[in-house]
């Protein structure tokens, strides 16, 4: 219908955006492309919406980045490189783990409750929206040098999930108390696990 027309002219234009600012604004493209994948239409239907899709995407940050070749002799090719061979070497499942445990600290226990909720409210659109999501929000993992700054984009993803089982909680005060915590000890005990976790950058 002309409303989801809308919506995904919509999102193809402010992911050619936004990625001028920020390469996550592609971000937004990944999950509208599964999202097709996961719908109603046809195959035909489906492939042609995700071709059009990534070629209006395209557009603008290919000439861009054309320009800024031509007239830098440097492209985003040379930048992701320098930081294959600056950081690549540090990049491994412990850092990973270090990171991740340190950017979502005390809601792992309130991810996991969450996890556990939807399982046991199992709906299938929200399950196919989360899938959706889940790339997008795992393509920091591309990325060579592996920082706090640059894996936040998963918490969003994360809070989704906390938050859907925080919803289950019939206790608005026991709510409100979990954040409370999670607030806490998210900011009081940053200073003593700096040399704790001892990452690299």
């Amino acid at each position: 219908n002309n409303n989801s027309r809308k919506f995904y002219f919509l999102a193809i234009l402010s992911s050619s955006i936004g990625v001028l600012f920020k390469e996550y604004g592609a971000l937004g493209l990944i999950s509208l492309c599964l999202l097709i994948l996961a719908s109603a239409y046809g195959w035909r239907k489906k492939i042609k919406e995700i071709i059009t899709a990534g070629f209006l995407f395209a557009l603008i940050p290919l000439l861009y980045n054309l320009i800024f070749y031509l007239k830098f002799n440097y492209s985003y090719l040379d930048w992701y490189f320098f930081n294959v061979d600056a950081h690549g070497q540090s990049y491994n499942l412990i850092l990973l783990i270090k990171v991740l445990g340190w950017l979502y600290l005390a809601g792992w226990p309130i991810f996991f409750y969450g996890l556990w909720q939807e399982k046991k409210y199992f709906e299938k659109t929200r399950a196919t929206v989360l899938a959706a999501l889940l790339p997008a929000s795992l393509a920091f993992l591309a990325w060579p040098a592996l920082t706090q700054r640059v894996a936040f984009i998963i918490v969003p993803w994360l809070a989704l999930i906390s938050g859907f089982g925080l919803t289950k909680l019939k206790n608005n005060y026991l709510i409100a108390a979990i954040l409370i915590i999670y607030i806490i000890i998210n900011y009081s005990i940053t200073p003593f696990l700096l040399d704790a976790i001892n990452l690299p950058f």
